[in-house]
C-alpha cells in the first residue's frame, strides 16, 4: 500500500516511488535518448535519503528533441491537488552534474481539460543544486489566459501532476539530473 505524508508529491525514500516517474522522448526515435535512471543514495547526489537520477545521451544535430520526466498519472491521482490555494508552491530539488541549461517545468492538466500547461522555465547551475519552486498562482494564470479554468472552479481542481522537460543538447555526451525532495508547500508562494 503507498503511503504518501501530508504535503508529500515524491520523496524517493520509500521503495515503491522510484516508479512514480515516467519518462518520454519527443523525438524520430522514441526513447532512444535515456540511458540509465534510477534511485541513488550517494550523499553527494542527495538532498537527503535517496534521489533519483536520469542520465540522458546528446540529441541527433538535425533532430529536434525532447527529454520528459512526468508524474505517472496513476501515482498523481493519489495525491490531494484540490486542497491546494493560490498561496501554495510545489517545490523540489535538482542537481545538474554538467553545463548549465534549462529546465521546462509544466502542469499536466485533469482529462476534460486535456493537454498540460506550460509555467516555466528554470535556469540550471553547472553542479550544483537548484530548488524549482512552482507557485500555484502562476499555474492558476497561465490557466486563466488559455481559459483552462471553468467559472467557481479552483486551480486544484484540474492539475494532475507535474513534468519536467528539457531540450536536445549536442555540448556533452551525456547529462545526468538527479531530483529530490518534492512537496507542496502550504503558503510558500509568498
Amino acid at each position: 500500500v503507498q503511503q504518501i505524508d501530508e504535503n508529500e508529491i515524491c520523496s524517493f525514500d520509500k521503495n515503491y516511488q522510484v516508479g512514480v516517474f515516467s519518462l518520454y522522448v519527443y523525438s524520430p526515435i522514441r526513447m532512444a535518448y535515456f540511458s540509465d535512471f534510477g534511485l541513488t543514495s550517494n550523499p553527494d547526489r542527495v538532498k537527503s535519503g535517496k534521489a533519483f537520477y536520469v542520465t540522458t545521451l546528446a540529441g541527433l544535430e538535425d533532430k529536434g528533441n525532447w527529454n520528459w520526466l512526468r508524474l505517472n498519472e496513476k501515482y498523481g491521482e493519489k495525491i490531494d491537488w484540490s486542497s491546494l490555494t493560490e498561496e501554495d508552491a510545489i517545490s523540489f530539488w535538482v542537481f545538474n552534474e554538467g553545463p548549465a541549461c534549462s529546465l521546462s517545468i509544466g502542469i499536466p492538466i485533469t482529462k476534460m481539460k486535456s493537454g498540460w500547461l506550460s509555467v516555466q522555465a528554470v535556469t540550471m547551475k553547472s553542479y550544483e543544486w537548484t530548488e524549482v519552486v512552482v507557485p500555484v498562482a502562476k499555474i492558476k494564470e497561465v490557466a486563466d489566459k488559455q481559459k483552462k479554468l471553468e467559472e467557481g472552479e479552483k486551480i486544484g481542481d484540474i492539475i494532475k501532476g507535474i513534468s519536467i522537460g528539457w531540450a536536445a543538447f549536442d555540448d556533452v555526451e551525456q547529462k545526468t539530473f538527479y531530483f529530490d525532495e518534492f512537496k507542496i508547500v502550504k503558503g510558500g508562494a509568498n
